[in-house]
């Protein structure tokens, strides 16, 4: 599975699909660290996992909350508690931040190399699905002592974080008119 590199990049294109950059204020604070928890809310199933499996933290991971059906839930769940802190927030919008940053997680943890796949459809279709496309190196929980695969892993992300970035700022620009090559 991608790390937090790869998954907190996504929020580079929050103000794009907001239409409107939160508050600078605490309230903005408070709005920008839900947006990063959007983005990585699908793998708080690890925690979970350690809870209730006594230890076991990705015995689990990737099934129940990496599902695309839990997405909109999500997002609605999302929409409430960020209308609580920034009330002038375009409604419509911030349920599609929400629900569009926990499924584009999903995605990416199914197009991640040698993956176990995710339950992309729980709890409808529970069994795991996995894409023989990969994007992403991901991280190795299992074999941690492989410095190799980490360091690749960071690379890889870094290099999609800094394109997603640089993406988001591009289209950011055009949305509000600016001649790109100047």
């Amino acid at each position: 599975m991608p790390s937090p590199i790869a998954h907190g990049s996504m929020i580079a294109f929050s103000e794009q699909v907001l239409g409107e950059a939160p508050p600078r204020d605490l309230r903005g604070v408070f709005v920008w660290g839900m947006i990063l928890f959007a983005a990585l809310a699908p793998d708080f199933d690890i925690p979970i996992n350690m809870l209730i499996d006594g230890g076991n933290a990705f015995g689990m991971h990737g099934a129940y909350s990496h599902s695309l059906v839990l997405a909109p839930v999500f997002g609605a769940l999302f929409l409430g508690v960020i209308v609580l802190m920034w009330r002038e927030a375009r409604k419509t919008r911030v349920f599609a931040l929400g629900t569009g940053l926990y499924a584009v997680h999903v995605l990416m943890d199914l197009f991640t190399m040698d993956s176990r796949g995710v339950s992309l459809f729980w709890p409808i279709f529970p069994e795991r699905i996995a894409c023989p496309i990969a994007v992403f190196v991901g991280v190795e929980h299992s074999e941690y002592w492989r410095i190799d695969q980490h360091l690749l892993t960071l690379v890889t992300e870094g290099l999609y974080a800094a394109a997603m970035f640089y993406l988001s700022r591009y289209l950011l620009r055009l949305r509000r008119g600016y001649r790109i090559y100047a």
